[in-house]
């Protein structure tokens, strides 16, 4: 059996044996916040982002995202980002959950494209990570599959393709003050994050910050820096990148 049917198989056997760990007593009906986010209530956000790199040099863009607790056991996010020299990427992450022990233990399945309009290529990325997290910390374990696509400049010619095999994935991120509060800040370093996934021996580093101004409103700021060095997959991603918004909370 290869790597890609066994983790398969794994995830299949972990979602099928926790539902009755995680089930919550009656009046517990409510998720916890306890990855520092709004994941018991529909949210929307719009964000602006600033990037520089050895590649792009300087560029800007924005993204709209958004986050569905569709029921207390699964949750759906995603996103459509432009940035710089025509690059549009999107992801869509679902997400089961289960409250267990003192936190909450997850399953993301993730898709993420990037079309990198100027240089004709684009990526297609599926991601399977579990996790679980506290009020302070949150863990991903798992692995992601690449595959790289050109498109040909010649009119009537077909582009190529090349699939990556499977690699790790993991991601740690650390909040300095308990999730449910009005404002956070949290560290933390892996190889992917929403639309990025890199070898494991090309980590990257975040700061992520948020407060709420009201019920309703949240300001977020982020800080993705990647520094540049041969094992980057992609050289365009070396760098680093900030982006500031608001999300409105139904």
């Amino acid at each position: 059996m290869d790597f890609s049917k066994k983790l398969s198989c794994l995830f299949l056997a972990m979602l099928l044996a926790l539902p009755a760990a995680g089930a919550k007593k009656a009046g517990e009906e409510k998720s916890l916040n306890l990855n520092g986010y709004a994941d018991s209530v529909y949210t929307i956000g719009v964000h602006a982002l600033y990037g520089y790199n050895n590649s792009m040099g300087h560029f800007a863009g924005a993204d709209i995202s958004f986050h569905l607790p569709v029921h207390r056991y699964f949750q759906m996010r995603g996103s459509i980002e432009q940035s710089g020299r025509h690059i549009t990427g999107t992801y869509l992450t679902l997400s089961p959950q289960y409250r267990l022990g003192p936190g909450e233990f997850f399953i993301d399945v993730t898709t993420a494209f990037r079309n990198y309009g100027v240089y004709r290529s684009y990526e297609l990325v599926n991601a399977f990570t579990a996790g679980y997290r506290f009020r302070f910390i949150s863990l991903h374990v798992g692995a992601f599959h690449r595959l790289f696509g050109t498109t040909s400049r010649e009119p009537g010619q077909k582009g190529s393709t090349f699939s990556e095999g499977w690699f790790p994935a993991i991601r740690c991120m650390v909040h300095i003050m308990p999730s449910d509060s009005r404002w956070n800040i949290a560290l933390g370093i892996g190889n992917f994050n929403d639309y990025e996934f890199e070898r494991i021996n090309a980590l990257h580093y975040m700061i992520e910050g948020k407060y709420s101004v009201t019920n309703h409103l949240r300001i977020e700021l982020s800080l993705d820096l990647k520094p540049s060095g041969m094992f980057h997959q992609m050289a365009v991603f070396n760098g680093a990148r900030v982006k500031a918004g608001l999300s409105y909370m139904f």
